[in-house]
């Protein structure tokens, strides 16, 4: 009987890895998954803009560009000398629906001023004008960042065509273009410190959604991309004083931020706090009061802080990094909804396409975050408030345990290359006690 030679078990590895790669069945879920997600999407728009004789959406009860009017006419009012209106809830309102001609029953300005330098050449268009140009434009910046992933092309339409930015198209928010600037900047300041830090400064627009990256580019030692963050931050707030005063910055401090604050800490349930996926807002579900809510808030920023802090001194490719990163930033703050969730599609679709990779099957953790969006839709919105950020503590510990993994096995190879080359054979137990100083 013929001996047949064993196949070596890397050589085992790739095929079974090629064989998944070759195999359409992943795939076809992938493209199925986006087919449903598009036409959520456009179930969502027919929804917000069936308007009737009033201008007013049947699907939302105010004009049918919701959050887009508030940048096109905050801009609009600051334009025409109006400033103070903004900080004042009901002439803001009255003046918005004298620009829209029907009646605006909710809506407050909740940005701080330097969002009023990306809203000015907005207002000089037409609204109807400026929002498709406003939404057009920033879903191809962030399909631009999505495409530094490098991603296989049903991933990258899976990363840009999510749920979440389905709620930005029908509410024309501005997920895309903060979720372009926090994936672009972290993923640059890797390769172009000053570009990637200058991505990252312009988010003073959003600032909650940059509380991570000064701690991933310290802990980095990414000097020169935090000083460019620093600068162009710096840059945006003089020119925003420059071109409108102090009085914004006045109006923001002592009425928008405390204003958001009382929005943010309302009674539970609230009808807007079905779409948040935070701790905090979890914490008020589950019946927490209001200090116990923030307490448990800060574990969660805390445990964000020493994550992004200790896996960024990891030898991780970028991709990962920024993805961890984006991941965590969801855990630290208090303040974001299913909106805002425009850029962790990115990195869902990351993983989707890592967890393929490794063993041919779907991220049912990764996926089911990333379809989140659509709970509010068929008003599961209790079940939503507890899958955000237990997934999001899954995937972060997953994503973490399985670079240690990698980061052990690399340095064990890297020592048994470095004890054949000095003609030594490393054994086991050195190599361990190695480790376990890094």
């Amino acid at each position: 009987m013929t001996e047949h030679p064993k196949m070596p078990a890397r050589a085992f590895a790739s095929l079974r890895t090629d064989a998944h790669e070759r195999s359409p069945s992943g795939t076809a879920v992938l493209w199925g998954i986006l087919v449903l997600s598009i036409a959520y999407g456009i179930i969502i728009l027919s929804r917000v803009w069936v308007v009737g004789p009033d201008g007013i959406s049947r699907g939302t009860g105010t004009v049918p560009y919701w959050d887009f009017s508030n940048l096109w006419g905050g801009a609009k009012l600051a334009a025409k000398g109006q400033l103070h209106t903004l900080f004042d809830t009901t002439a803001y309102r009255q003046e918005l629906a004298n620009l829209f001609g029907a009646p605006v029953i909710t809506g407050e300005w909740s940005y701080p001023p330097t969002m009023l330098l990306v809203g000015a050449p907005l207002a000089i268009l037409p609204v109807g004008m400026a929002y498709l140009l406003w939404i057009s434009g920033t879903i191809l910046l962030f399909a631009l960042a999505v495409r530094q992933l490098h991603l296989p092309c049903p991933n990258a339409a899976i990363a840009v065509f999510s749920p979440a930015l389905a709620w930005n198209v029908a509410l024309g928010q501005n997920g895309a273009l903060t979720g372009a600037l926090l994936l672009a900047g972290l993923l640059q300041a890797e390769r172009r410190p000053y570009l990637g830090g200058a991505l990252l400064g312009c988010l003073i627009i959003k600032p909650h959604l940059a509380v991570l990256t000064p701690v991933v580019l310290i802990a980095r030692g990414n000097w020169r991309g935090l000083g460019a963050a620093a600068f162009t931050a710096a840059l945006l707030l003089l020119l925003s004083i420059a071109v409108y005063g102090w009085e914004p910055w006045y109006g923001f401090v002592t009425h928008t931020g405390p204003l958001m604050r009382r929005i943010m800490e309302a009674p539970f349930p609230q009808g807007y706090q079905v779409r948040s996926i935070t701790i905090f807002v979890l914490a008020r579900a589950l019946g927490f009061g209001l200090l116990s809510s923030y307490l448990v808030q800060a574990v969660g920023a805390v445990m964000a802080v020493v994550m992004v802090w200790r896996s960024a001194r990891w030898p991780l490719a970028a991709a990962t990094r920024s993805a961890l990163v984006i991941m965590l930033t969801f855990l630290a703050t208090p303040y974001s909804y299913t909106y805002d969730m425009v850029p962790l599609a990115a990195p869902l679709a990351l993983l989707l396409h890592q967890r393929k990779q490794t063993d041919g099957r779907i991220d049912l953790l990764a996926l089911t975050l990333w379809l989140l969006p659509c709970m509010p839709f068929f008003e599961v919105g209790s079940i939503q408030l507890l899958l955000a950020p237990i997934l999001l503590l899954l995937l972060v510990a997953r994503t973490l345990i399985t670079a240690r993994k990698t980061r052990t096995s690399d340095d064990r190879s890297r020592y048994q290359v470095l004890g054949t080359r000095r003609g030594v054979a490393l054994p086991a137990t050195s190599i361990e006690s190695t480790e376990s100083v890094h």
